[in-house]
């Protein structure tokens, strides 16, 4: 898996590329994002995080349709702006933080890699009927929508653990 090195021509070729990076995040991030869950302390944090990672899995598999709708394979490209979110995960996760912060921070690294996706999906839906590919589009739009309520609970949330973290704060 390598970050975007295929020739793009086309705007079939760029969103297939666009699908490509799709389907490697959606691949990459689940380990993260199941061991974010394992690190939450919050048990709505953790539940949110967990449901993240099942809508994850459901997502790549839904990117693999689209993949077969389009008569080919789906491959996984690494994409560098999530490659260094991922990291910034990790890190989170590494650092020895009172566990209210903690819990705020992966909630916005969740929040940053969602706002990431959202726009990745926005972008492919949007080339999947440009390009004729209905059948894609429908499919993209599904976890498109999956994906934006998923980013509204999770400023909801982030709304909690930071109130719970800033009263920590003062007392």
């Amino acid at each position: 898996m390598g970050i975007v090195t295929r020739k793009i021509q086309t705007l079939s070729d760029l969103y297939h590329n666009q699908l490509s990076t799709l389907y490697g995040i959606e691949t990459d991030s689940r380990v993260t994002r199941k061991k974010m869950a394992e690190a939450a302390t919050s048990p709505v944090v953790r539940k949110e995080l967990n449901t993240a990672t099942r809508e994850t899995e459901s997502h790549a598999a839904r990117l693999n349709e689209v993949f077969a709708v389009m008569n080919a394979k789906p491959d996984a490209m690494r994409c560098g702006c999530i490659d260094g979110l991922l990291r910034d995960c990790r890190d989170v996760m590494e650092h020895d933080t009172e566990a209210n912060v903690r819990d705020a921070s992966l909630v916005a690294m969740a929040q940053a890699i969602q706002q990431n996706k959202i726009t990745r999906y926005q972008t492919a839906h949007a080339w999947a009927y440009s390009l004729n590919h209905d059948k894609a589009g429908l499919l993209l739009k599904q976890t498109l929508d999956e994906e934006t309520a998923s980013c509204v609970r999770l400023a909801d949330l982030a709304l909690q653990v930071n109130d719970s973290a800033t009263r920590k704060l003062m007392r």
